[in-house]
């Protein structure tokens, strides 16, 4: 997160103010963080320590098959670290080093309370060993080879005391042909050498800020450089270091092949047809000339070519239409982002062939799609000439660089930048679009513009747990919450399972590299392993087709250096995705702010415009959440260990409105209940405000931040525990495909359609309650919804409510026949100025009612049979025998009102939940009885 002040500006003239040309200095990273220990008056205190015992095995053991030529090696590991008398520990592969220490007992759980401090801070200050001794599958004849996945930060590989080789930086592979080394029996070992700059972590507490953000390991990117310490997650005690991801053995004949690349043409603005071109690596591994046949099976198509190889030689070869005709597809089934249509993945399989017999299989998974990109760039030569753009990378071959400098850039108004045409007229094959000096960033795909909705990801986990089953939950939150992008903050989330869940879902991908803010944050020292990464992760992720931005940094410019090597290797490793130069600022709004604003109206006055990479505000979770995260004597009142837990922000504004809207806390439970009322609120209002100028100039909002990487009380939609909290549901109305709102600045309506369906004849209804439950005003109106669009609803009320003393609920609901689009709901405090009289309603008593079931999903109808409102209905499901919430589980809506007398429907996924005998559906809220009120199985 940041250190910077907000630039507030509204919208952005096109008129020139600076020229920023490449030759400008580069200003250098400040931030070394702590240079020594912490004052210990400043350090967070709680009552807790524990430790236990761990145990050791050594035997060899057997790899697990994965396919006929393939095996996992990720059992039976063990590590110590590399000093006299070290313990031996049975180790957690994939997994970090503080993993494997937490597992075996020698830690507790890092993530509760203060367990993370009583853990030492030299984890990353040693080396350490990790071995496996493994028998060698019969392969008679092949060639082996190890394949590591992810390591961190650097590791020697030696097999049966052999030095096979060496992996430098947290996301590039290291590929190892071991076949002179393997043996029957085997003994693996993997030397793991941490960070040279490991930095000292800031410890947040009542008595101090939120720390630096960082320090000295950002010297060391590519890692994880947020495991030092940053606003939203401790230092880590290992730096994440460890074998992070899997390890595999794999067996393959003479002819390798590796790196398939996969672009998809369609004829926009036609869809109909797709050209498919395919790039293969080809390895001939013997010390004789061969002949392959390379067969490409893609989407249902096969065709084939012949190759000859040199000894020991190795050559790209490519499928395309015009030697391959039938890889021109007709009508086929396209990616699309959530919302806008089917994610629909195709397979792709290549295999080579030596006289019939096969030597290797190569498989890729894709979408077949299109990207664009809309953005204004100025003329090399006279930059008061401007001109919007729509630019397709696939016009320009993958071995040319970009069309734009963003080293040479005009300043707009406002703080935004644009970049230069790097000649001094725009090239004729670039269309532009008359008329519009809208400066802003539009992502397209398939020739439509896409609404980006989403959030940043911090890291996915702050230890690095990043198993499909721990991660599938959030991605599929995202989706269902209606986000259809995702930015990868610094690359700390770069694994394959997080794009091939994007890839399911239809989120998009915004891809950092591994440093952060120019100017404050430190610079990597070296550019060749800074480099080398960049391009492993460029060719392991460029089919997926979620990812579609790639970005040097957070919050900056790559040194010209390093600008120069990335626009080479994004151009000529991809051609088929946006390289932007800066994440705010270079045809986007300045990110920011970051905390709690109480006047929701100023997100539609001060912030709504452009393409905003960061904005967030607080988010406290719910009451079971906080017991999960500590121990009961501290969490009330508010405690250090809060604070430790992110809480820093909430100081202030949080605070205050919780105190002065709702009445001043009086226990943790109260607190915590309050908090999700104006979660909803502030949390519902951005997106509403980007809303209401969609296209106008607003095309993207991305929360600071969607996803948590640890328990926190701040900057997240969800919690750790996959619990959906008030911003959580707040947010998910707002990013409705079909939605209808009142913005929040003037109350007049708005109604949104985020797809690529056009709605006809659709009623828009408005009522007014008070909280007697008298209708004090309602009104009808019809209008049509065109598809990706923001339409006015001519509806207005204010002037039939201003002397309402008592809060009143406005709801509004939009309709297509009998089919509900959108309900969505507003509290007013009326002119008492508050809600404190929500404490005076008696608790409500709801009934549910099973409806239907479909597989995973259960229908329920919820109904309030009493005289008072019920407020902020909150659902959760239980396992009934176990007396527990069950989590995951994803349910269509909360913190919804139900007026006396009425039913709400309510949709409850247990797709990715456990499994339990009994459910129970259990609802809490503002005056809501708690407790389970229907049970199935």
């Amino acid at each position: 997160m940041k250190y910077f002040i907000l630039l507030t500006a509204f919208w952005v003239s096109a008129t020139p103010m600076i020229n920023l040309h490449a030759q400008e200095t580069f200003p250098a990273g400040k931030n070394y963080g702590l240079s020594e220990q912490q004052d210990p008056e400043t350090l967070p205190y709680s009552r807790f320590d524990l430790r236990r015992t761990a145990v050791v095995s050594s035997t060899y053991h057997e790899p697990v098959n994965t396919s006929k030529e393939e095996y996992s090696l990720n059992q039976g590991w063990i590590v110590k670290a590399d000093e006299p008398g070290a313990q031996e520990y049975n180790a957690t592969v994939p997994g970090t080093i503080l993993t494997t220490l937490v597992n075996q007992g020698v830690y507790e759980n890092p993530y509760f309370g203060l367990n993370m401090m009583k853990i030492p801070d030299d984890l990353c200050r040693k080396n350490w060993i990790y071995t496996l001794k493994f028998k060698a599958p019969a392969q008679k004849n092949k060639n082996a080879f190890l394949h590591f996945e992810g390591i961190n930060y650097m590791a020697d590989v030696i097999l049966n005391n052999s030095n096979v080789g060496r992996i430098e930086g947290a996301f590039q592979r290291g590929i190892f042909n071991v076949t002179d080394y393997l043996k029957a029996d085997n003994e693996l070992r993997v030397i793991i050498y941490p960070p040279l700059h490991p930095g000292i972590p800031h410890e947040q507490s009542a008595r101090t800020n939120y720390g630096p953000n960082g320090g000295v390991l950002c010297l060391d990117g590519p890692t994880f450089i947020s495991s030092e310490g940053w606003d939203w997650v401790p230092g880590i005690r290992d730096r994440n270091i460890g074998i992070w991801q899997d390890i595999k053995l794999s067996f393959v004949d003479d002819i390798r092949l590796s790196d398939m690349q996969i672009h998809t043409d369609l004829a926009l603005p036609d869809t109909t047809e797709a050209s498919l071109t395919v790039r293969v690596d080809v390895a001939n591994l013997s010390a004789k000339k061969q002949k392959s046949t390379i067969e490409l099976d893609i989407a249902g198509i096969r065709v084939s070519q012949q190759v000859e190889l040199a000894p020991n030689a190795k050559r790209t070869i490519e499928f395309s239409p015009s030697r391959h005709p039938a890889l021109r597809i007709k009508n086929p089934k396209l990616w699309w982002p959530n919302g806008y249509g089917t994610p629909y993945l195709h397979q792709a399989t290549a295999t080579s062939f030596v006289k019939g017999r096969k030597s290797d299989t190569l498989q890729e998974r894709f979408g077949i799609r299109e990207l664009s990109f809309e953005l204004l760039v100025a003329d090399a030569s006279h930059t008061d000439k401007q001109v919007r753009v729509d630019y397709h990378p696939l016009n320009w071959l993958s071995n040319h660089p970009y069309p734009w400098d963003n080293g040479k850039r005009v300043n707009l108004s406002g703080g935004i930048s644009i970049p230069t045409f790097t000649k001094d007229t725009y090239p004729e094959q670039m269309k532009v679009i008359k008329d519009n000096k809208n400066p802003y960033l539009v992502v397209k795909v398939n020739g439509r513009p896409i609404y980006c909705k989403g959030g940043n990801w911090g890291m996915d986990d702050a230890m690095k747990n990043v198993s499909r089953s721990k991660i599938e939950p959030y991605i599929k939150l995202h989706k269902d919450a209606g986000f259809t992008m995702i930015r990868n903050w610094t690359g700390e989330s770069t694994e394959k399972v997080f794009f091939d869940l994007c890839d399911e879902y239809g989120i998009l991908v915004w891809n950092d590299f591994w440093y952060s803010t120019l100017g404050f944050n430190l610079e990597p020292e070296k550019k060749e392993l800074f480099m080398d990464n960049v391009k492993d992760v460029i060719v392991r992720y460029r089919n997926h087709p979620s990812l579609v931005i790639w970005c040097p940094r957070n919050e900056g410019y790559a040194r010209p250096e390093l600008e120069t090597e990335l626009v080479k290797a994004t151009s000529e490793l991809d051609g088929s995705r946006l390289y932007i130069g800066n994440s705010r600022y270079l045809n986007l709004r300045p990110s920011g702010p970051w905390n709690y604003r109480p006047d929701e109206s100023v997100y539609f006055t001060q912030m709504a415009r452009g393409f905003s990479t960061e904005l967030g505000t607080m988010s406290v979770p719910l009451v079971s959440t906080m017991r999960k995260m500590m121990n009961e004597e501290d969490l009330w009142p508010i405690s250090d260990t809060w604070y430790y837990h992110d809480y820093y922000n909430g100081k202030g504004l949080y605070e205050q409105t919780i105190d002065s809207l709702y009445g001043k806390a009086v226990s943790m439970p109260d607190f915590c209940k309050k908090a999700q009322m104006i979660n909803y609120v502030s949390h519902r209002a951005m997106f509403e405000a980007w809303n209401s100028k969609l296209w106008e100039d607003t095309s993207g909002l991305l929360m600071w931040m969607s996803h948590p990487a640890w328990p926190s009380t701040v900057w997240q939609t969800y919690s750790s525990d996959y619990e959906t909290t008030g911003a959580y549901f707040g947010i998910k109305k707002a990013c409705e495909f079909f939605h209808i709102q009142m913005n929040a600045h003037n109350r007049s309506i708005a109604a949104i359609n985020t797809t690529l369906k056009d709605k006809k004849a659709v009623t828009v209804s408005i009522k007014i309650y008070s909280l007697a439950n008298t209708v004090l005003h309602s009104e009808v109106t019809t209008i049509d919804l065109n598809f990706n669009s923001c339409t006015q609803v001519p509806l207005s009320f204010m002037e039939k409510i201003k002397e309402e003393q008592n809060p009143f609920l406005v709801r509004l609901e939009m309709k297509e026949k009998e089919q509900t689009l959108s309900v969505n709901e507003y509290w007013f405090t009326g002119k008492s100025g508050t809600y404190q009289s929500f404490n005076e309603l008696a608790y409500v008593g709801l009934r549910a009612e099973a409806v239907r079931r479909q597989g995973k999903q259960t229908v329920f109808k919820l109904s309030n049979p009493s005289q008072t409102p019920a407020i902020g209905v909150k659902v959760k499901v239980t396992d009934v025998d176990k007396d527990e919430e069950i989590l995951p589980v994803f349910i269509s809506d909360g913190y919804f009102a139900l007026m006396p007398g009425e039913e709400r429907i309510v949709t409850i996924d247990h797709s990715l939940s456990p499994n339990a005998p009994t459910y129970g559906i259990y609802v809490e809220g503002y005056n809501v009885r708690k407790g389970t009120i229907q049970t199935y199985n």
